[in-house]
C-alpha cells in the first residue's frame, strides 16, 4: 500500500508539472501573438510616415525583420506547447489530441508553512520494518523462555447408560537449557537490524529536509523574481506607450520604438516564466513533502 502511494504521488506530481508547461506555452504564444500585432501597428505607422517623408524605408525593413524573429519564437513555444499536451494526456491515459481545458493562474503560490516530511512512504516504510524487527526480537526473546503444557483426554468405551469412561492427564514442561547461544545471537542480530534501521530512518528524514528546505528556499526566489519583473513590466508598458505617443509626433525613431517593444514582450515572456517556475516548484515540494491528498 505504502509503495502504490508513492507512485500515486510521483505520477500526480508529473501530471501537475506537465500541465503547467502546457499553461506556459500557452501563454506565451499569446504574449508573442499581442507582441506582433504591436509590431504590425507599428509597422502600419512606418509606412504612413514614410509616405509623409518623415521616416526612411530602412525602418520598414527592421520592423518586418523583428516580426518574423517573434514568429520563429511562437513556432517554437507551439511546439512547447503541443508536446507538453501530448505528455499530459499521455500520463492520463488519454488520445493525443484530447483537448485540454484551461486554467487561470493570476499570479504565484504562497510560500509553504512549516512541513514536516515524516509522511513519506519511504520514511514510513522504513518505520515499518523497524517495527517488523522489534516483533521479531520479541519473539526471539521469548522463544528461550520456559513453557508449560497441559493435556487433558476425556473417552468412554461403553454404548449408551453404561459409563465405563476414562480420563488422562498429562503435564509438560519444557526448560531450555542450551542451544549453542543460537538465540542470544539471533538476539543480536534483530537488534542491530533494528539500529540499523533508526539510523536509516534518520540518514533518510534529513536528506529530505534538506532538499524540501532548499526547494522552499527556491521558491522564494522564484517569488521575487516575478514580483521584480511584475515591476519591470509596469515601468516598460509605460515607457512604450510614451514612446508610441513620441514617435507619431515625430520625436522619436523607429529605433527608440522597436527597443521600447522589444522590453516589454521580453519582459511579459519572462513574466511568465518565473510564474510558472514557480508553480512548477510548488508542485516538487508538494511532492518532497507528500503533501498531495491521496484518494
Amino acid at each position: 500500500e505504502l509503495q502504490t502511494n508513492e507512485t500515486i504521488r510521483d505520477l500526480t506530481a508529473q501530471v501537475k508539472t506537465a500541465y503547467f508547461q502546457w499553461m506556459r506555452a500557452g501563454e506565451a504564444i499569446y504574449i508573442m501573438d499581442q507582441g506582433l500585432l504591436l509590431l504590425q501597428e507599428n509597422k502600419r505607422i512606418t509606412e504612413s510616415l514614410i509616405k509623409n517623408g518623415q521616416a526612411i524605408p530602412s525602418a520598414q525593413m527592421r520592423i518586418q525583420s523583428d516580426i518574423e524573429h517573434l514568429k520563429a519564437l511562437r513556432e517554437k513555444s507551439v511546439s512547447n506547447q503541443v508536446n507538453a499536451a501530448a505528455h499530459f494526456n499521455f500520463l492520463l491515459h488519454r488520445a493525443p489530441g484530447t483537448e485540454i481545458l484551461r486554467d487561470t493562474f493570476p499570479g504565484v503560490p504562497a510560500m509553504p508553512e512549516e512541513i514536516d516530511v515524516t509522511r513519506r512512504e519511504e520514511l514510513q516504510q522504513i518505520e515499518t520494518g523497524k517495527q517488523i524487527q522489534s516483533l521479531a526480537l520479541q519473539l526471539e526473546e521469548k522463544s528461550h523462555a520456559p513453557r508449560l503444557g497441559l493435556q487433558v483426554d476425556v473417552g468412554s468405551q461403553a454404548f449408551f447408560a453404561d459409563w465405563g469412561g476414562y480420563v488422562l492427564g498429562g503435564v509438560q514442561l519444557e526448560i531450555p537449557i542450551w542451544d549453542n547461544k543460537q538465540s542470544q545471537l539471533k538476539q543480536k542480530e534483530w537488534e542491530a537490524g533494528i539500529e540499523a534501521s533508526a539510523a536509516q530512518y534518520a540518514w533518510t528524514r534529513d536528506a529530505f529536509q534538506t532538499q524540501l528546505t532548499a526547494e522552499i528556499e527556491s521558491l522564494r526566489s522564484d517569488i521575487a523574481i516575478y514580483n521584480s519583473f511584475s515591476d519591470i513590466l509596469s515601468a516598460n508598458q509605460r515607457f512604450y506607450d510614451e514612446t508610441v505617443r513620441r514617435y507619431k509626433e515625430g520625436l522619436a525613431n523607429y529605433i527608440e520604438l522597436l527597443d521600447a517593444r522589444t522590453e516589454v514582450t521580453s519582459t511579459q515572456l519572462e513574466l511568465n516564466l518565473a510564474k510558472y517556475q514557480a508553480w512548477i516548484r510548488e508542485v516538487t515540494i508538494e511532492r518532497m513533502a507528500a503533501g498531495a491528498p491521496i484518494q
